[in-house]
């Protein structure tokens, strides 16, 4: 196989000279002076309680927004380390639906900073001068209009400087209030939990509540495998710690209505030459196939599990129409030819664990860095969270970012007892992956398709299949070879 083209040389970025615009409230705005005195009590209350709880080295604010804020609307001065923007600051982010002013349900953001004591102080001293400006000098209320005059050079400074005074202003304009969050959902069973980074490593600060953390436990330097009893400490003593968590066994989506048919005429298929290798993270393989010599594979299963038939069901179906689709699905036909597997058996078709996969997976790119197209059709059968991102989705982030390759993800699939509109289950949420669910040729989704939008800043790559309903369905090589149709619930990729 050639090796991969890749644009290598150096990118110079023209300096910005356009400057930056005065700082103005948005038209029709105005920010009083009891508001700005409400951020300062919150703040003071947080400083208060963060200093009889100093485990963290640091302080976890959550500021709560009025709506979905530009990046530009974001905080600009208020929790601002010296000589930082406060975007640096940032630890999470998410969403949650609450009543505006109007009493209507809206979406809201809300962003986590970890900050210094001192950044804090000094965020409380911009409020509480920006709050005597208003009453000196505005009469408790300052409008658009207002900074437009303050701009053209109106503006008394003997209390606060007009570049801080007008961010601070502007700051307070999007912010709603200052909170401490806390993950008050009580976590039942094992799970995978993302904490928030603070000022001290991950195994110092659980160990500081009694949990022995070791590094097998761990996927990153924040997100982790904790037991029901690990868990349960956790909330019981620093439940503002949590930032995400989703139950650690997973069940494969799989198949429900399949039709199967022996081959009449035994397909055959060229041998092997340089194609293209997609990598392929799935249930087991069968090799018996036909095309068994255009794949690769390796069982990363425990050797002390049995593997049954059942088990090379899924894995063996995707990557027979990864290396062969248009054989048996002519109306698929892509001219793109075959493309050689390489196959790696990671579960079985009953539950697996979401942690244990994710580790393999990482395992599994390094190991194969020539690979740079993946396809991984496992997903969970619970809907996403619609305020964070899933742990599973977020690392698939990172490793495609590390390791400049991308993943072709299903974007699971509706079972027989799911009824209604379903959303989709992680790591289908995914920003940096190509998500590919199904359509028949009308246009129209399958009956098995399950739906988004996931929490995202941007809007991340969703592609179709195609399924024809009716007389002719989608065909693949199951773990006998045998040709079968599908009507529900397969989604290969490649």
């Amino acid at each position: 196989m050639n090796n991969i083209l890749q644009l290598r040389g150096q990118f110079q970025q023209r300096k910005n000279v356009s400057g930056f615009g005065p700082t103005n409230l948005p038209k029709g705005s105005k920010v009083t002076a009891e508001h700005v005195g409400n951020m300062k009590q919150q703040l003071k209350k947080l400083d208060s309680y963060w200093q009889n709880e100093q485990t963290i080295g640091g302080v976890l604010i959550s500021v709560h927004y009025k709506c979905i804020v530009a990046k530009s609307n974001r905080l600009q001065i208020l929790l601002g380390e010296k000589n930082a923007h406060p975007n640096m600051s940032i630890r999470g982010a998410k969403f949650i639906d609450e009543n505006n002013e109007k009493n209507e349900k809206v979406k809201k953001h809300v962003f986590t900073y970890f900050i210094s004591f001192e950044a804090l102080r000094k965020t409380i001293d911009y409020l509480e001068k920006c709050e005597l400006v208003l009453k000196k000098y505005y009469n408790g209320e300052i409008t658009d209009k207002d900074t437009v005059i303050i701009n053209s050079g109106k503006y008394n400074a003997s209390i606060m400087a007009k570049s801080s005074f007008l961010r601070v202003v502007v700051d307070a304009n999007y912010v709603e209030n200052f909170r401490l969050d806390r993950a008050d959902e009580r976590i039942k069973d094992r799970s995978i939990v993302t904490i928030y980074k603070t000022g001290v490593d991950t195994i110092e600060l659980l160990s500081k509540f009694g949990i022995d953390m070791i590094k097998a436990k761990m996927i990153d330097e924040t997100t982790l495998r904790l037991d029901r009893g690990e868990i349960e400490i956790l909330q019981n003593n620093a439940p503002y710690l949590i930032a995400m968590h989703v139950k650690d066994l997973a069940e494969i989506v799989l198949d429900d209505d399949i039709e199967e048919n022996r081959l009449e005429n035994m397909i055959s298929i060229q041998e092997p030459k340089n194609e293209p290798i997609v990598g392929v993270i799935d249930t087991q393989f069968d090799e018996r196939v036909y095309f068994h010599k255009w794949v690769h594979f390796e069982n990363k299963v425990d050797p002390n599990i049995p593997i049954s038939s059942e088990d090379k069901f899924h894995g063996t179906a995707v990557t027979s129409i990864i290396v062969d689709g248009p054989t048996f699905n002519p109306k698929l036909e892509d001219n793109c030819g075959h493309f050689r597997v390489r196959h790696f058996g990671v579960a079985t078709a009953g539950g697996f664990s979401s942690f244990t996969i994710l580790k393999l997976i990482r395992d599994i790119v390094v190991s194969n860095r020539d690979i740079k197209v993946w396809n991984l059709s496992l997903g969970s059968a619970m809907e996403i969270d619609p305020n964070f991102i899933s742990p599973e989705a977020a690392e698939l982030d990172r490793i495609q970012c590390e390791y400049d390759v991308i993943f072709i993800v299903a974007g699971t699939n509706k079972t027989r007892k799911m009824t209604g509109s379903v959303k989709i289950g992680a790591p289908a949420d995914s920003l940096n992956s190509l998500i590919v669910n199904a359509v028949n040729f009308q246009g129209k989704p399958a009956s098995y398709t399950r739906v988004g939008p996931v929490l995202s800043f941007f809007i991340n790559r969703i592609f179709v299949t195609m399924e024809e309903i009716g007389r002719r369905r989608l065909q693949y090589v199951n773990h006998w070879g045998w040709l079968q149709c599908a009507e529900h619930h397969l989604q290969p990729h490649g």
